[in-house]
């Protein structure tokens, strides 16, 4: 109890450093959301809806009430309350399955971990679905730990039932931990026990032909393809290496040995190490292979991750403090005599701490100051009035960034960018469900935009400025202002640049300007 409290207090003191924080880019889709569903119960967001979790929506609304206004503190305390009882309880399940010390391992790691102390400030609901999904996890490992009650099982396989929907309703990411609790229990729970029937073979054979079947029937039905199609869909590419590189600058030592600390921890530890093992060895697959990539992707995953490290390294340690202590033994001078070994062991110890990059990132997030992976992000405000005297003016208003348009500075009608949804099929001008405004991603139809009306800003901040040559051509980018009669001044704004053009009235009008306007100036932003 008192491990558990002591983990779970410093837990939440290094989570609230950026609770006043300016809200990121995906914390906006709940906090506008929130908003309309404090005011008419909808999840309205600008012309359209934000229909994702809608439960957290609502908490997030509830979080606003409960301040009476909205408060960003107040709608990041739930986050912190879920990642830090998620922290307290990975530690307390490792110290149960695997003792003292592998417990004491994953309270340090849970406690100076970076991506989770920005994730449980973050209005979003991956600390609430990592927390469900560990509950359903470790409710499936102990409803096959041996020698228990029918009642007890019933019991458990409830809670498991239970955890694994509700967290599904969050992420469809539960499927890949499903799969990894299937192959564990597949593997680890089940082959043992068919092996030792007399028929084993025959059992064997039958269940292998039926899998078999089933593949056959879901390739027949086009539903393995639609599966594919989902996993694979990306607007941004694929990037196989993205988790081993977040693991690689964040743990390096550590991430280096794990497959060494996997086998000393499945030779000491074997029922709970083989459980981790497995799921974190299929979860981190399945993921990397995935359309998308980002860490917040593997956040339900990563405190097993945790504990099969603190296992292989309980292991480990002793090991090596046994072997360097004969080793300085017969050592001359200081070294080998007196405490001299115990002080070169912690000195060794403290310097693989400190090349960890987590744990400076995660001193910098508990003391408010920023640190990969969280970004700083930019306020719009100060472009607000320029930009409303172009709307009262007429101009259409073409942004990078939907939701900071929103938040700062009250409307948009066009956004650039890839942020496309699969239903939206990468269509030029598709409406964009999210926000019910159409979406562009090519100069060619910015270019479009230009010719079809006389008046208008491309809005977009500085940062996303200086990022697009990286990977695209900004020569193509300008040409889309190259149009006859139009021309082109830029002006800043903080972090904003303002790139207005004005051209002749009431502009181009062929056959595809006008199926331009005709599909944009339905609820055209008007102040």
């Amino acid at each position: 109890m008192v491990f558990s409290a002591f983990v779970l207090l410093a837990a939440v003191l290094g989570r609230v450093g950026h609770l006043y924080a300016d809200p990121s880019y995906d914390e906006l889709y709940h906090i506008l959301a929130a908003q309309s569903w404090l005011t008419d119960g909808s999840l309205r967001l600008h012309q359209g809806s934000y229909e994702r979790t809608p439960i957290f929506t609502a908490l997030t609304g509830w979080m606003f009430w409960l301040a009476g206004e909205p408060n960003l503190a107040m709608a990041r305390l739930p986050g912190v309350l879920f990642g830090s009882l998620g922290a307290a309880a990975a530690a307390l399940w490792s110290r149960q399955v695997a003792g003292p010390a592998v417990g004491w391992i994953v309270a340090f790691f849970v406690v100076f971990w970076p991506s989770g102390i920005q994730l449980s400030q973050t209005i979003r609901f991956y600390t609430l679905h990592g927390l469900l999904f560990f509950v359903a996890a470790v409710a499936v490992y102990q409803l096959f730990a041996p020698r228990r009650k029918a009642a007890t099982r019933l019991a458990l396989t409830l809670v498991a039932l239970t955890a694994v929907l509700s967290a599904k309703l969050f992420q469809d990411s539960t499927l890949v931990g499903v799969l990894g609790l299937a192959i564990w229990a597949a593997g680890f729970v089940a082959l043992p026990i068919l092996l030792r029937l007399r028929y084993r073979m025959v059992i064997l054979v039958i269940l292998s032909a039926l899998l078999l079947a089933a593949v056959a029937a879901a390739f027949a039905s086009g539903m393995l393809a639609s599966i594919w199609a989902k996993y694979t869909i990306s607007p941004w590419g694929r990037d196989v290496t993205a988790y081993h590189r977040v693991f690689s600058r964040f743990y390096p030592a550590v991430w280096s040995l794990t497959p060494l600390l996997a086998i000393l921890a499945l030779r000491s530890f074997p029922r709970p190490a083989a459980f981790c093992t497995t799921l974190v060895v299929v979860g981190l697959i399945v993921h990397s292979f995935a359309g998308v990539q980002n860490v917040r992707y593997i956040y339900y995953l990563t405190p097993f991750l945790f504990t099969l490290w603190a296992m292989g390294l309980a292991v480990l340690v002793p090991a090596l403090a046994r072997m360097m202590q004969r080793a300085l033994r017969g050592f001359r001078g200081p070294l080998g005599h007196g405490r001299a070994p115990q002080f070169a062991l912690a000195f060794i110890a403290c310097f693989a701490l400190v090349t960890q990059d987590a744990i400076p990132a995660s001193v910098k997030l508990m003391l408010g100051r920023f640190a990969v992976p969280l970004a700083r992000v930019a306020d719009w405000s100060e472009a607000r009035p320029q930009v409303e005297r172009l709307v009262d003016d007429g101009a259409l208003i073409v942004t990078n960034d939907d939701l900071s348009a929103l938040y700062y500075l009250g409307g948009f009608d066009v956004v650039f960018s890839n942020n496309w949804l699969p239903e939206m099929n990468n269509t030029e001008f598709a409406r964009d469900p999210r926000t019910g405004r159409p979406l562009i991603s090519d100069p060619a139809s910015l270019r479009a935009l230009v010719r079809a009306y006389p008046h208008g800003a491309f809005v977009v901040s500085v940062e996303w400025w200086k990022q697009w040559p990286k990977n695209n051509s900004i020569g193509a980018l300008l040409q889309a202002f190259d149009v006859p009669g139009v021309s082109l001044s830029t002006q800043r704004a903080g972090p904003v640049w303002i790139l207005r053009w004005q051209g002749p009235a009431p502009g181009a009008d062929d056959d595809a300007s006008r199926a331009v306007r005709a599909i944009v100036d339905p609820g055209k932003w008007a102040r």
